[in-house]
C-alpha cells in the first residue's frame, strides 16, 4: 500500500523502490514476504541517488513481514537489503 506510485525491482536479497519523478513524500507499506515469496528480515533501508550512492539510512519499522517508511521528495530511490530467516 502506498500513498504514491512506485516502480519495484526485485533481486534475491534486495528490493529497489523508485517513486515516480516529481512525487511528493508519502507513506509506503510493503509486504516483503509476498514480494520475495518467502519470509525475510530487513538488514537495511537506504535512500540512494541515481547512481546508487547511499544518501542516508532510512528510519523504518518492520513487523509481521510488513515494512513501513516515508519517502522524501529529494531522494531518487530506496534500496532495501534483506536476508532469509
Amino acid at each position: 500500500a502506498t500513498g504514491g506510485a512506485v516502480r519495484c525491482q526485485v533481486d534475491a536479497q534486495r528490493l529497489t523502490v523508485t517513486p515516480l519523478p516529481g512525487s511528493v513524500p508519502f507513506d509506503l507499506s510493503l509486504r516483503l514476504d509476498r514480494i520475495f515469496g518467502r519470509p525475510v528480515k530487513v538488514r537495511a533501508v537506504n535512500a540512494i541517488d541515481p547512481q546508487g550512492g547511499v544518501l542516508r539510512q532510512v528510519e523504518h519499522r518492520f513487523d509481521a513481514g510488513q515494512l513501513r517508511f516515508t519517502t522524501a521528495d529529494d531522494e531518487f530511490a530506496y534500496r532495501i537489503e534483506v536476508q532469509d530467516y
